[in-house]
């Protein structure tokens, strides 16, 4: 035994509902559960092909996730309660308002780094699309690595 080695990080993928509830807790979707309902869609697309413990990622899940009609309304104003607060909660600085979608979706805050980098891309463009940029985040976080695998 090492005193000096690093931990082993037991990572792997969530499986299609883990990603799939974690996706609703993070956007404040409310699925209606009728037939054919947004759940069952991406557990279909989500359904498991190899050993039930090791829930792996197929470029059209990636796909799904990065281009995908759930992800595009989580991260578009009219359909997302939590980008709806991001954007629209009086009072909050732009810095909260970049906390609050890091909070949503990885249940942390941001760095420094991370939120200076944020800040530089919201700050980018024109106020009037602020919303569109707050989304842009909201977007990397629900696609970036930290929030697809157990750790």
């Amino acid at each position: 035994l090492q005193p000096d080695a690093a931990p082993v990080l037991d990572v792997r993928g969530l499986t299609g509902e883990q990603l799939y509830d974690s996706l609703v807790r993070a956007t404040g979707f409310r699925d209606t559960g009728r037939a054919n309902s947004p759940r069952e869609q991406f557990l279909t697309r989500f359904a498991p092909t190899g050993k039930p413990s090791e829930p792996e990622t197929s470029i059209p899940q990636a796909l799904a996730l990065m281009n995908g009609r759930f992800v595009s309304d989580a991260t578009t104003l009219v359909s997302s309660p939590t980008l709806l607060a991001a954007c629209e909660t009086p009072g909050l600085a732009l810095n909260d308002r970049i906390e609050l979608l890091y909070v949503a979706a990885l249940s942390r805050k941001p760095t420094a780094k991370e939120l200076a980098r944020m800040v530089r891309h919201v700050n980018d463009v024109h106020e009037t699309r602020l919303a569109e940029r707050l989304g842009d985040v909201f977007w990397v976080l629900l696609n970036s690595a930290e929030f697809r695998l157990n750790h």
